[in-house]
């Protein structure tokens, strides 16, 4: 791992403007995914670990900036105050997660230093969203400096702490999902942090037969804090992502040999 490290750290000193962003990645039963409205250059590249301890040689990064909205022929964030820089499951992806099925999906996440959550406004680092239109299930958000799972479907849902505040930054966090999808009361969800579980759901995870993933940064509800802070701008938010995957086991959506490799 050590000389991975060390291959990784040269190759970003060589060439520190080389990023990618069609390169290819292993997300396992993900399948191919697409970037969602936000197409500026800098939104989305794929680099070598600029952190030195990822556990991956390439990670994805995000950025969002104060005025990151767009407009697809659809929807607008513009008009909805909303801003974003995410990768999504296509609208007909074969790979979506559909009632009845049961799955594991994960992913390394990296708030750097300097990271600001935006507050009041909702910054969703990752999402589970229905297919057909009927909203959110359940969001991943980071908050006060936290990172929270935010489950939609029950009607006292609450937001459960994944990472605090105080070992959120500059650091790898691992996240693993084990999930049954299903619109009745057999489903579950569990979140584990670092190999510890942190949310265990049981009942319905889906109101419709399809649930599609997206990850990186997706921030709305932006008025509020233009209204909380007169005269200040959203923060320009990055966040870093790695081995992103989902599997039918768990051992599925581990890190491979490739992945340690620069490309």
């Amino acid at each position: 791992m050590a000389y991975v490290k060390i291959v990784a750290a040269c190759a970003l000193l060589l060439c520190s403007a080389c990023v990618s962003t069609t390169g290819s990645m292993d997300r396992g039963d993900l399948g191919h995914m697409t970037r969602s409205l936000n197409t500026r250059s800098y939104g989305y590249t794929i680099i070598p670990d600029p952190t030195g301890t990822a556990p991956t040689a390439m990670v994805e990064r995000f950025e969002v900036r104060d005025g990151d909205c767009a407009f697809d022929g659809y929807w607008s964030d513009c008009a909805t105050d909303r801003e974003r820089s995410e990768l999504t499951q296509p609208k007909y992806s074969p790979n979506r997660f559909s009632n009845g099925s049961e799955t594991w999906v994960g992913w390394w996440i990296y708030f750097p230093e300097g990271f600001e959550s935006g507050d009041p406004a909702s910054v969703n680092i990752g999402q589970f969203h229905e297919a057909s239109g009927s909203g959110v299930s359940n969001m991943f958000k980071a908050s006060y400096g936290g990172y929270f799972f935010d489950n939609h479907l029950p009607s006292n849902s609450d937001l459960i702490t994944l990472i605090p505040r105080e070992e959120a930054i500059g650091r790898w966090h691992r996240i693993e999902l084990h999930v049954r999808w299903s619109r009745k009361s057999d489903g579950f969800f569990k979140v584990y942090v670092n190999g510890e579980r942190k949310v265990h759901y049981h009942a319905r995870t889906m109101r419709t037969n399809q649930v599609y993933f997206k990850y990186g940064i997706y921030r709305s509800h932006i008025d509020r804090f233009y209204k909380a802070k007169p005269g200040e701008l959203m923060p320009t938010q990055i966040v870093y992502f790695a081995g992103v995957k989902a599997g039918e086991t768990r051992a599925d959506i581990q890190v491979s040999e490739k992945e340690l490799l620069v490309e």
